[in-house]
């Protein structure tokens, strides 16, 4: 009897193992790095399809370290205080910063320099979804792992691209309003 037990509680374990690394890779779940995500409000995008759009045919792909990240983020702040130096936006300010959804998107470019495509929105909008039965739901968009494209929408919605190598900003764009 007690070989059985035993026996069971291997398979128990082996069994729970599977499931568990299964949970961590299908990419569905909620797990530890999403939330953290979720909380810092940012994501970095890799995915080819996602981001193809705005690297310019650059193949080359980088992850930022934290450092990098907190250089990017005072070159973004000191361009939101140039871009709304009389006010004029009313979601666009540097203290609001840290509440946006950042989507940042590192490549290099054909020169060699780091650059960063930081696309930021401060509202996750619910879409309808329609599934491979036809049966529509509403979901709120996937933002960690899809790039967001809006169109108007006002200060709610910008994007900049920031050279890392020059410490300086390229360009910085504000979605009109409708």
């Amino acid at each position: 009897m007690k070989t059985y037990v035993l026996i069971l509680s291997i398979a128990y374990i082996i069994l729970g193992s599977c499931t568990n690394s299964l949970k961590k890779t299908s990419g569905n779940e909620i797990n530890a790095d999403s939330l953290l995500r979720e909380k810092l409000r940012y994501t970095v995008l890799t995915d080819m399809k996602e981001i193809h759009e705005v690297i310019d045919g650059s193949k080359i792909l980088w992850k930022p370290t934290s450092i990098q990240l907190q250089t990017i983020e005072s070159i973004v702040i000191q361009a939101i205080g140039e871009k709304n130096k009389n006010g004029y936006y009313k979601n666009l300010s540097a203290e609001k910063f840290r509440n946006y959804y950042k989507q940042y998107v590192c490549y290099i470019d054909k020169n060699g320099d780091s650059l960063v495509y930081l696309n930021a929105f401060c509202v996750l909008e619910n879409l309808p979804v329609i599934d491979a039965n036809g049966k529509a739901s509403v979901h709120k968009f996937d933002w960690q792992h899809q790039m967001m494209f809006v169109l108007d929408g006002g200060d709610c919605y910008w994007n900049i691209v920031v050279n890392l190598t020059k410490r300086k900003y390229l360009r910085f764009s504000v979605n009109g309003v409708a």
